[in-house]
């Protein structure tokens, strides 16, 4: 019963362990800020220093997806480029560097100036292997018209308020994205669609403009940062799980992606599992085990929450072997 209540516990434990170790960092940053009220940092270096760091780090997180694009563009393949990504983050840019005119904040605006310039020249990469190397004039006038709509009503019509709750939303649908596929990686435990080196240089970079926001005490950079710090924070640990480098589990959270039948056959793929061509059950007994075995496997690395006993084997007699679909694979029969 003590054993049954540990396991009944488990997944409680480890969301709380979770969640405090998300939120620890915050407090550490803001411990260090608070370092400048008791006169062991000074506070007006200590903002120079930051409003110098913030701008660096983030033209480094603008560049780090500059080998995703030279590999997409070199195998003409844009399926693992984070396409979403770079049209959130144009949007936050354009909002961003709005919002540095409005306060005069050269770091704002240069850092936004930056980045708005890396994803045109990233999303240009990603229109050429979509186009096949045509259709440049519509894609620049559709660019230009947009940004500079876009800078004009964010810059000169709407107020500071209501720009700062955009920046807030578009932020989060920036630093969420990568999150979209969070129940494939909880299902197969492989998190190789979160890029290690961007996750990082992202939840440092939120981390430095933690630091500086509150130091300017300006809520609009800080809110932002804190739940991009935060999400990024959060992928990090999906990395670390899926690497098992994690000392707490995150196999609870698969409670909260709801399963369908899709799941299966979702599962198959990713993992490689073989599906077995045929109609009609005449083969032996022993090359349905052998299948089936099979299949056990490969399911048992995919998800502990699929059954063995949902897998269903019709194999035919084909040439006297089982003719199973998975990389030119063939069980033949005892």
């Amino acid at each position: 019963m003590i054993e049954s209540s540990r396991g009944a516990l488990a997944p409680f434990i480890d969301f709380a362990i979770m969640v405090f170790s998300l939120t620890i960092g915050v407090v550490l940053l803001n411990g260090i800020c608070s370092l400048t009220d008791i006169g062991w940092l000074d506070r007006d270096t200590f903002t120079i220093y930051l409003s110098m760091a913030c701008p660096l780090l983030t033209m480094v997180q603008f560049v780090s997806p500059a080998p995703l694009v030279i590999e997409a563009i070199q195998l003409l393949n844009v399926q693992n480029l984070p396409t979403q990504v770079f049209q959130s983050q144009i949007i936050c840019n354009v909002l961003g560097g709005a919002y540095g005119l409005q306060i005069t904040n050269m770091a704002v605006l240069a850092t936004n100036m930056f980045g708005l310039a890396c994803q045109i020249l990233w999303l240009a990469g990603d229109h050429f292997v979509r186009c096949s190397d045509t259709s440049w004039v519509w894609f620049s006038i559709k660019m230009s018209t947009m940004l500079n709509i876009g800078f004009y009503v964010a810059a000169v019509v709407m107020p500071i308020e209501l720009l700062g709750h955009c920046i807030t939303i578009f932020n989060i649908v920036l630093f969420a994205a990568p999150l979209s596929k969070l129940g494939n990686i909880l299902r197969t435990r492989n998190a190789s669609s979160l890029p290690t080196t961007m996750t990082v240089i992202t939840t440092v970079t939120n981390a430095v403009w933690i630091l500086y926001a509150t130091m300017i005490q300006d809520d609009v950079v800080l809110i932002p940062s804190v739940l991009g710090y935060l999400l990024s924070a959060f992928q990090i640990q999906l990395i670390m799980w899926s690497h098992h480098l994690l000392p707490f589990d995150l196999g609870f959270l698969l409670l909260c992606v709801r399963s369908s039948k899709s799941t299966l056959d979702a599962c198959c793929v990713s993992a490689g599992a073989c599906k077995v061509a045929g109609g009609i059950d005449d083969t032996p007994r022993a090359s349905n085990s052998k299948v089936r075995k099979v299949l056990e496997k490969e399911l048992k690395q995919c998800s502990p929450r699929i059954s063995p006993s949902s897998i269903e084997c019709m194999p035919r007699r084909e040439d006297n072997h089982v003719q199973v679909t998975r990389l030119g694979l063939a069980a033949k029969p005892d």
